[in-house]
């Protein structure tokens, strides 16, 4: 189940940041475009696609994983220059990160600083309350 929640939210990322970071940059990068940009246009980049992220609230589901992954941040208190430097350092660990675009790989690093979002009795609650309503 978590690995099929890492590919849903690595879409969710995809989606989102391509639009918020086509108002904010006019382009969405690959990873290697991404790389070559210097440091300050990197970290705006990330930093929009992690506010795009937390902003897009599909579902319950969506909804209880940005307020989880919003208070992981802000409890970290990690910065876009971290989170930039953190990026290169998984790619080199990850290389599949580096022929993707930018919003899979700050979605690998948010999995990863952010591990224990939910637990799986919390994700099968939540997804029975998507496939079933409440009976009014």
């Amino acid at each position: 189940m978590a690995g099929k929640l890492r590919a849903a939210l690595a879409c969710l990322a995809l989606s989102a940041a391509a639009g918020s970071t086509a108002i904010a940059q006019a382009q969405f990068y690959k990873f290697a475009q991404w790389e070559l940009l210097p440091p300050p246009q990197q970290e705006a980049y990330v930093a929009g696609a992690i506010d795009t992220l937390l902003l897009h609230e599909g579902d319950p589901l969506e909804k209880e994983l940005n307020k989880r992954y919003s208070d992981c941040i802000l409890r970290s208190q990690v910065t876009p220059s971290q989170i930039r430097a953190a990026i290169l350092g998984l790619s080199g660990k990850r290389p599949e990160i580096r022929s993707g675009a930018v919003a899979a790989a700050v979605t690998v690093y948010l999995s990863d600083l952010c591990p224990d979002l939910l637990s799986v009795e919390q994700i099968e609650k939540l997804t029975q309350r998507l496939i079933l309503p409440p009976v009014k």
